[in-house]
């Protein structure tokens, strides 16, 4: 495979034998891309010690053990897919667990080899095919964000225009013109929030979303996201609570991006709430700050709290509901989150309703 460079590989195996063998049997296989390197095999015993590596190091490759018993496979998966979204991840199991690897291709890996017929020509095979799988996926995220940079403009002139006429800079409009140029505006609105949103989330999964951070009055931020918000709240007859400190806080975060965090929040949870309130609080601790985004809606099912934050994922509740939306907003909300060293999750057992976490360190 001499057309092939590779300088690390991440070993996810529990098993000293079979770590061994992968070791001596992937190096003889691939060179790297400096002749004077030689291929690096970082083993990790357990998915934590995977995802401290994959924190800190980049690798060229992902090979998990199926049979960790740590915790389910497929929550492993996911957790590590999550840190790198477009680094080819092959699983290694036997006959008993190909049901979960298949199910497992089905959420994003690229292949898996069983155990009993891993020699040097499958192991060329899949690393070929998944670093081709992988090249291909990013450079659908990178046409991905050009289109959307260069629909940004005609949106924007055309949003323009149309304000343009209704405040009657290009002469009087009657009644009826006015209502469809309204419905247009309101669309054009809708369009450019999709088209944002698609731009994050490509951003996302490149990892390229740039901070401009300073410090922040985190507690007026809040108030001032709930104070606009009130309007449409009072026109469905509930309540916006707010569970704030009695001082201000501050932390060091992108000001606009963690707006849109909290904006995408409130505005979930007053699209599925039907009665009752939503409250949002804010806790200080020492290092980090602490969100949460609580409401009185139907809830999220417990099957699918691993999917919220998956792009283009709408719970079977969501559909039903007949609400608008793409299923962009939680994932990019924690790609905003993430980016800030911050985690976000989904409160586990809520009797009604539900509620999103989020921390982020105050420096």
């Amino acid at each position: 495979m001499q057309d092939i460079r590779l300088e690390k590989i991440l070993l996810i195996e529990d098993n000293d034998e079979d770590a061994r063998f992968f070791e001596k049997l992937v190096k003889s296989c691939f060179c790297v891309r400096s002749p004077r390197q030689e291929l690096q095999v970082i083993r990790a015993g357990t998915p934590r010690e995977a995802l401290e590596i994959i924190r800190t190091e980049v690798v060229d490759f992902i090979f998990l053990d199926l049979g960790l018993s740590e915790e389910a496979p497929v929550e492993i998966y996911l957790r590590i897919r999550e840190v790198c979204p477009l680094t080819p991840i092959i699983l290694l199991t036997d006959h008993y667990n190909i049901e979960k690897a298949s199910e497992m291709i089905a959420k994003g890996a690229e292949d898996y080899i069983l155990r009993s017929n891993m020699d040097k020509g499958v192991l060329e095979r899949v690393i070929r095919y998944g670093l081709l799988r992988a090249e291909t996926l990013r450079m659908k995220q990178e046409i991905l964000s050009m289109v959307i940079h260069d629909m940004k403009t005609p949106i924007s002139v055309t949003s323009e225009a149309i304000a343009f006429i209704l405040d009657g800079m290009a002469g009087d409009i009657n009644k009826e013109q006015r209502n469809f140029l309204t419905m247009a505006r309101r669309n054009m609105r809708r369009l450019t929030e999709m088209v944002d949103n698609l731009r994050e989330s490509a951003a996302t999964e490149l990892g390229k979303i740039s901070l401009r951070k300073e410090k922040i009055n985190i507690t007026e931020m809040i108030n001032e996201m709930c104070d606009g918000f009130f309007l449409p709240f009072k026109a469905k007859g509930l309540e916006l609570d707010r569970a704030l400190p009695g001082k201000d806080v501050y932390a060091q975060v992108d000001g606009e991006k963690l707006s849109h965090v909290l904006m995408n929040l409130i505005g979930n949870s007053l699209k599925y709430t039907e009665r009752g309130s939503v409250e949002v609080s804010l806790i200080e601790n020492v290092a980090s700050i602490e969100f949460r985004v609580k409401d009185t809606g139907p809830g999220i099912p417990k099957d699918s709290l691993e999917r919220v934050f998956v792009k283009f994922e709408r719970t079977k509740e969501m559909i039903k509901a007949g609400k608008k939306g793409i299923g962009l907003g939680l994932a990019i909300a924690k790609g905003i989150v993430e980016a800030h060293n911050g985690k976000i999750w989904v409160t586990e057992g809520m009797r009604n309703g539900a509620e999103v976490v989020f921390t982020l360190p105050k420096g």
